[in-house]
Formats: C-alpha cells, sequence, structure tokens
C-alpha cells in the first residue's frame, strides 16, 4: 500500500486546483449542480485571502446559505472588511446589517492607536454609532480642537475637564500658524439672494478658490473663492444647483483676472462633475503648487518631478507669509450645518493664501510675489515658461 505526503505545496495546488475548478464552473454556468454538497467545503478551502474578488463571483453561483457561509467564515477570521465587502457583493445586507459597522468599529480603533485622523474621522463621518467613540478617540490622539469641533456637530457631550485643554489649543494654533486677517471679510452664502455679491470680485486683481469635500463621498459640499480683502464660502448643499449661481460663478470665471488654486485643476474638475450647470473652464487658471515647483527646479537647478515634493499650501503659506497652516480642520465632516466659527476660518484661509501669496506683502517689503506683476501684466504667460521671464534682482 503507498502512502501519499501532503507537503505545503501540495495543499497550496490542492486548493488553487479547487478554486480553479470552482471558477470555471461558474463560467460553464454549472456551478450550482456541479458543486451544490461542496460548496461550504469549497469556500473554506479557497477562502484565504489571496484572492477576495474570485471568491466572492464563485459564492454569486452558490445558494443563499453558502453565501452566508462565506461572510461568517471571514467574520470568525477577523476579516471583518472582508465580510463587509462579501455581504455588498452577495447582496446580503438584511442578513448581516452590522456588517460594514463592525469592520469600521474595529478599523476606528486602530486609527486611535496609530494616531491617525484622517483615518478616525473618515470612519466615523457616515456611521452615527461610531460618533462618541471618533471624539473621545481624538482627544486621546490631543486633537483636542478637532474633537470639540465634532462633537458641536454631532451633538456629543464631552468632559468639562477639556476647557483648559481647549483653551490651550487654541492659542498654540494661533501663535504658531497663519491666521486670517480681522480685515478680511467672509461671508457666508447659502441663499440665493446673496449669489449678486459675488459680483465684487469682477474688479479683483486676482481670485483665490479651494473645495472642500464629503470625507465619505468626495461629493463637493463648500466652493471657497475670493480676493485678498473677501473670501465667499459657497454652501453648494444648499445653493448649488441654482441657475443663478451657475451664472455668477461663469461671469467671474470668464474674467480676465488670474484664478489662483492650489492644485486647483482638480478642484475645478470635481465641482464641474457633480454641478455641470456652473461650466466652470480653465480662464485664466494658476496652479500654485506648479508655480513653486517651477521656481524651485530653477533655483536649485533640479528636475520638475524632485522639485515639487515637499510643496504643500502650508509650506507657501510659511514661506511667503510668515507662517505656516494649521490643517486639524483638513479633516471633518464638511456636510454638516451649521458651520463652526472655526471650521469657516479655515476654509477661507485655503481660498485666501492663493491670492496673498501672488501679491506684495506692505507690511513686509521683503516678502516678494511669486510670478506679479508678470502674470498681471499678461495672464496668457505659461506657468512652465514665465521663469525666463523673470529678471534676476526680482528672483527670490
Amino acid at each position: 500500500m503507498s502512502l501519499t505526503v501532503l507537503t505545503a505545496g501540495s495543499l497550496l495546488q490542492l486548493r488553487d486546483l479547487l478554486v480553479a475548478s470552482a471558477l470555471a464552473a461558474v463560467a460553464l454556468g454549472a456551478l450550482p449542480g456541479l458543486l451544490c454538497v461542496q460548496a461550504e467545503k469549497v469556500l473554506e478551502v479557497a477562502d484565504d485571502g489571496s484572492r477576495d474578488e474570485a471568491i466572492e463571483l464563485m459564492a454569486k453561483g452558490f445558494e443563499k446559505e453558502a453565501k452566508c457561509f462565506l461572510v461568517r467564515l471571514r467574520q470568525e477570521k477577523g476579516r471583518l472588511k472582508a465580510a463587509a465587502k462579501a455581504v455588498q457583493a452577495l447582496a446580503l445586507q438584511e442578513d448581516f446589517p452590522d456588517a460594514d459597522f463592525l469592520w469600521k468599529q474595529e478599523a476606528l480603533e486602530a486609527a486611535i492607536c496609530k494616531g491617525r485622523k484622517e483615518a478616525l474621522v473618515g470612519l466615523s463621518c457616515q456611521e452615527p454609532r461610531l460618533h462618541s467613540r471618533c471624539v473621545h478617540g481624538l482627544v486621546e490622539c490631543n486633537e483636542v480642537e478637532l474633537a470639540v469641533d465634532l462633537a458641536m456637530a454631532w451633538n456629543i457631550a464631552i468632559s468639562m475637564d477639556l476647557t483648559q485643554r481647549l483653551q490651550d489649543a487654541i492659542a498654540k494654533r494661533e501663535a504658531e500658524s497663519l491666521c486670517l486677517p480681522a480685515t478680511v471679510s467672509v461671508i457666508f452664502l447659502d441663499q440665493e439672494a446673496q449669489v449678486e455679491r459675488l459680483s465684487s470680485l469682477l474688479s479683483a486683481d486676482a481670485i483665490g478658490f479651494d473645495l472642500e469635500c464629503n470625507m465619505s463621498t468626495s461629493k463637493p459640499t463648500l466652493f471657497q473663492l475670493g480676493s485678498v480683502h473677501e473670501i465667499f464660502l459657497v454652501d453648494l448643499l444648499a445653493v448649488g444647483e441654482l441657475p443663478a449661481l451657475a451664472a455668477a460663478l461663469q461671469e467671474v470665471w470668464r474674467s480676465k483676472m488670474p484664478k489662483v488654486g492650489f492644485g486647483g485643476a482638480e478642484d475645478i474638475g470635481k465641482l464641474a462633475g457633480t454641478f455641470p450647470a456652473l461650466g466652470l473652464g480653465s480662464h485664466s487658471l494658476v496652479d500654485l503648487k506648479d508655480l513653486e515647483a517651477t521656481l524651485r527646479a530653477h533655483q536649485l537647478n533640479i528636475g520638475k518631478k524632485k522639485a515639487v515634493q515637499g510643496i504643500s499650501l502650508s509650506s507657501i503659506a510659511e514661506k511667503y507669509l510668515g507662517k505656516p497652516l494649521d490643517k486639524s480642520f483638513q479633516v471633518g465632516d464638511w456636510s454638516r450645518r451649521p458651520i463652526s466659527k472655526v471650521r469657516a476660518h479655515y476654509a477661507a484661509l485655503d481660498a485666501w493664501v492663493p491670492v496673498k501669496a501672488t501679491l506684495p506683502c506692505p507690511k513686509d517689503p521683503k516678502v516678494q510675489s511669486l510670478f506679479c506683476p508678470f502674470i498681471f501684466s499678461s495672464v496668457k504667460i505659461s506657468p512652465t515658461v514665465f521663469l525666463s521671464e523673470i529678471p534676476s534682482d526680482s528672483r527670490r
């Protein structure tokens, strides 16, 4: 009698053979008849995490009981996100209503342990059952100001013991980070009657802009644009569909003054994709990130690809305006209304810095424009060639 010894390699080959056979059966439409009795065994052997999509495709050919077995199998193995994915793929939401919550809950704890505020907030925005843990997790990560902001938005009770920590956090931010000057007006535009006020931007030397989106859906929720004197926060959830807004923005956008953003082409693409009626084109569009990279490449005699590394709106603010930006509120629930005062301040700064950084700063004559007056004398100047036009005594 011969004895066959199955090595680890043999077992892997056997597993692969089973999966290949099952997938072939799927293609032939014969899976239910061929493998109905063995379905759970096949899933148990094949579902090792290396080919989740293929396993889900195979499971679609099984009876519902086997589909549910796959979800429970992944949950028992601790593969909660994969289990939730199977629930979606196999349309088992009624049988496993908490599958999505379970993996997010686990991931939230991991994000807290690692101090990853972006993941922490992103996981919680669309899941009310995680709001409280998110807020307290942010406190544990010493993101007190962000925690309080979200607690107010989500109606989460927080300890009064945080008062001093909050005051300290605010004082630290105001001392170390750039703040919007009190002379700059911030207008929250959420009613049709306010739309006509955008016409004041037609007399500006340049316009800065930025866009905030919902963290979970990536849908644009707030469009910020303005001059060095006033910033409009356009509530797209309230007025984004209004023809009057589309007309007003088109008039501003088709004017000749430069529209300065940081990676702005992507913002405009998102905006036009979600609100096609706005019809925003690329008239006089200037990318501050591209300009700074071009300037750095010229100064350091390096390639553009290397020069762009490490450039952020915060680094540009620090270089040209004296202080970096505080990015604590880059994450958050931008779909919640009303928007808090501190979050509105953050949003306004992201539109103000691009236009302010391109204008001479009267308080500090040493601070030079990145491309003024060249961009204003001819808005057709290409960002890729404008440096050749800059006299040597104007370069930083």
